[in-house]
Parts: C-alpha cells; sequence; structure tokens
C-alpha cells in the first residue's frame, strides 16, 4: 500500500509542474486608419474636416502609446482632405484582442453635412478590412440620437481587432 501512495504522489507532484501557462506568442501587426471627408465642390470652398481621436488597447486593457517614425505621440488624425490616414505599426506585441477606440474630437463647421458625400472611416489590420467603410452619420432633427455621429465628442463603438 505504501509503494501506491508513493506512486499517487509522484504523479500529483509532477502534474502539477506541467501547468505552467504558456507566454502569449508575440508578433508583429499594422493597424491602418484611413478617413474620408466631404467635400461638394472642386474648390474645397464648402467643406468640413474634422478630427478623430484615435486610442490603442492592448489584450489587458493597457492604452497604448502610438508614435510616428520621429517618436512623437499620436492621439489623433486630422481629415482635412479627401483621403487622410495614418498607419500604426507594432512590433513583438502579444497576440490577443486589441481595441481601437475613435472619437470625434473636433469638427470644423460642424453644420455642414452632405448626404450625398458623407464622412466615413475604413480600419485595416495588416492590410485586411476589418471596417470598411463606416459612415459617419447625422440626424439633425434629433442630434441626442444613436445615429447622431457628426458632434463633437461622440464615442464610436470599439472597433475589436484580433491579432493572431
Amino acid at each position: 500500500a505504501g509503494i501506491v501512495l508513493l506512486s499517487n504522489l509522484f504523479s500529483a507532484v509532477g502534474a502539477g509542474g506541467s501547468n505552467q501557462p504558456q507566454p502569449p506568442k508575440l508578433v508583429n501587426f499594422t493597424i491602418e486608419l484611413k478617413a474620408f471627408r466631404n467635400n461638394v465642390d472642386a474648390f474645397s470652398w464648402a467643406t468640413s474636416d474634422y478630427v478623430l481621436g484615435i486610442e490603442l488597447i492592448d489584450p489587458d486593457g493597457n492604452l497604448l502609446a502610438l508614435v510616428d517614425p520621429n517618436g512623437n505621440q499620436v492621439t489623433e488624425l486630422l481629415v482635412d482632405s479627401e483621403n487622410s490616414g495614418v498607419i500604426m505599426q507594432a512590433f513583438n506585441r502579444p497576440q490577443g484582442e486589441y481595441k481601437l477606440r475613435l472619437k470625434m474630437k473636433n469638427i470644423f463647421n460642424p453644420l455642414l453635412y452632405y448626404p450625398f458625400d458623407q464622412p466615413r472611416f475604413s480600419v485595416f489590420l495588416n492590410g485586411k478590412p476589418e471596417v470598411n467603410p463606416h459612415v459617419i452619420t447625422a440626424n439633425f432633427v434629433d442630434p441626442n440620437s444613436f445615429s447622431h455621429e457628426w458632434k463633437i465628442g461622440f464615442q464610436f463603438v470599439d472597433i475589436i481587432l484580433v491579432v493572431k
């Protein structure tokens, strides 16, 4: 009976040592945010530029610092041409679900909105579309409506990016 007891004890200790969680795999990835603003005439006299605030949150809930190639922190995208964009690159980051959080920080002349040429943005992960495109909607009849995104301070739904 003593041999069986020692055998069971050895098995339990051996099994407990192999339950160490593996560290997450580290990967490189690229997130591209492209945005478009409306331009109703060829001379750009009647346009509405806007600013999107950008935050990237890692799988552990930490806010990541986004920097440009010169090391300057990037927190927003000024959409002041018909097509604007920013590319975010990550190196040796853990796999998992990242959240891209966008917020309408400013609109230059928020009362200008053209239903036939709506402002919009797209998000790509490693060149593949995740959001393509999201039309920024306006509802001037009911500015408190969930469909009225064309206002300063509007927080868009977090975009979940599954990095593998």
